[in-house]
């Protein structure tokens, strides 16, 4: 997809917050993965290109498993990992923002050009 049909899905923003961060608030942490769901429900997941350098060591095992995880689930069971991923509330990655059409956040907007899909 490219950055205009991007603009049309529905999204979902998740922040990395370690457990000793002095990142307190979600609103402070970096925006490491986006969820894009199309009108026709598929499901596409970038990622911050640079995600390992933002990585604390005791969050890299996690990460590696939700890099296989992520993946398969959002070819199996888009809409269920979608929904899941948008009320994440604790743990290293945490939703920050959720929406319905990515032009109305013109930062995810330019975000989502510059990460990788997953």
């Amino acid at each position: 997809m490219k950055q205009d049909e991007d603009s049309q899905c529905a999204f979902c923003a998740l922040v990395y917050t370690p457990h000793d961060s002095s990142q307190a608030s979600s609103h402070a942490a970096p925006t490491i993965l986006l969820a894009l769901r199309d009108r026709e429900g598929n499901l596409r997941l970038l990622i911050h290109p640079e995600f390992r350098a933002l990585l604390q060591d005791e969050d890299r095992a996690y990460f590696q498993a939700l890099l296989i995880d992520l993946p398969e689930r959002a070819k199996l069971q888009p809409d269920a990992l979608f929904k899941q991923l948008c009320s994440l509330g604790v743990g290293p990655l945490v939703t920050q923002t959720v929406g319905e059409d990515l032009t109305g956040n013109p930062a995810l907007l330019e975000l989502s050009s510059t990460f990788v899909q997953l």
